[in-house]
């Protein structure tokens, strides 16, 4: 399986929330980046190449990362946007590729939680149906919540968290970046709106973006314990 894919990592973001004068993805869990962990993890599994975004005026400190890993990583400038961060990195790879057919994967920087197997199979369906999603259920109550208070209890067996990587087919990511007039927050979202519909595999709960500052904590933890697995 090795090889047989294209990787997209999106690092293009400045992670405000997180409340440091850099972006989250250069965050010490441990002794390395997230996104060093992030990256890494696919060394387990390595891609053709991987394409990068990196985020406005932080290229100079990602350029070691395209020599640190066992596959070629590749830098793109990342957009205002997640959307536009994974469009510019649509555009490298179209016109690198003469097989439009060949399976892309568009990961999260900030989740360095993977699991090898449903990682393995979203290529695997991807290859076969044209596009997979990562899902996790929802096992709590989930209500609606406004201004006034909570208004509504929603029916949780209808609804999951979709995570990433999220795969799909290149020709089928260029077609539909290129027509979309909206700023689609994932791929599953806009694949879905073009008429594709993409095969859910169960993900496992570990698959955590790092989001808030207290994120960090919980990181740490679970370098902790994955190691020991």
């Amino acid at each position: 399986m090795e090889g047989n894919y294209i990787l997209i990592v999106t690092a293009g973001g400045i992670g405000r929330r997180f409340c440091k004068p850099y972006p989250k993805q250069f965050e010490k869990i441990g002794d390395k980046r997230l996104i060093e962990l992030t990256l890494g993890f696919f060394s387990k599994i390595k891609p053709q190449y991987c394409v990068l975004t990196y985020p406005g005026d932080f290229k100079k400190e990602c350029e070691y990362l395209t020599n640190y890993f066992s596959f070629p990583v590749y830098l793109v400038k990342g957009g205002n946007e997640r959307f536009h961060s994974v469009k510019n990195a649509i555009d490298f790879i179209y016109e690198k590729e003469e097989d439009k057919s060949k399976v892309v994967i568009v990961h999260d920087g900030v989740r360095p939680f993977l699991n090898l197997e449903v990682v393995k199979k979203i290529i695997e369906k991807t290859a076969e149906t044209g596009c997979a999603v990562p899902f996790i259920p929802i096992s709590g109550t989930v209500r609606r919540l406004n201004d006034d208070g909570f208004y509504e209890t929603l029916i949780r067996k209808d609804l999951v968290t979709v995570t990433t990587p999220q795969g799909a087919r290149l020709g089928i990511l260029k077609d539909c970046f290129d027509k979309s007039n909206i700023f689609y927050t994932d791929e599953s979202t806009m694949l879905t709106e073009f008429g594709y519909n993409p095969y859910p595999i169960k993900d496992w709960h570990f698959n955590i973006k790092i989001t808030e500052p207290e994120d960090k904590e919980t990181a740490e933890m679970l370098v902790k314990l994955l190691q020991t697995e």
